[in-house]
């Protein structure tokens, strides 16, 4: 039989503790949406902030990470041309955004704001709220 001293069961019994907590996070990280969107926020150097497409100037679309010009003047020439976004997959449909990127960029983005009425967040870099005049 193993005989292990009081340090060693505690530390075995720390590190099974710590295995599963891990395998727990893992299982709702990619089973549960609101679990997965929470962990993803939260960049290892800044969180970002969401901002609504539908009032975003240009230049706040593009610190968007992982969005570029391109698409960034693609949201803009949808909302001037059929209207504002009722629904942030719309934007998957755009030229250049593909699923992957789609899944990277959906993050930083909300409809709740206007549909509720509230103003949006304020950016990082304090320069205002977003589509603000």
């Amino acid at each position: 039989m193993l005989h292990l001293t009081k340090q060693e069961k505690i530390v075995l019994v720390s590190l099974g503790g710590v295995i599963l907590l891990g395998s727990v996070l893992h299982y709702f990280y990619h089973t549960n949406r609101a679990v997965h969107d929470f962990l993803s926020f939260v960049d290892s150097e800044r969180v970002y902030y969401k901002i609504d497409p539908n009032r975003a100037s240009l230049e706040e679309l593009l610190r968007v990470p992982y969005l570029g010009e391109k698409v960034a003047r693609q949201i803009i020439a949808h909302r001037e041309e059929k209207g504002p976004l009722t629904d942030l997959e719309d934007i998957r449909w755009l030229k250049g955004v593909g699923p992957r990127k789609f899944e990277k960029i959906r993050k930083y983005f909300t409809l709740a704001a206007e549909q509720a009425g509230l103003p949006t967040a304020r950016l990082p870099d304090g320069q205002g709220q977003a589509g603000a005049p």
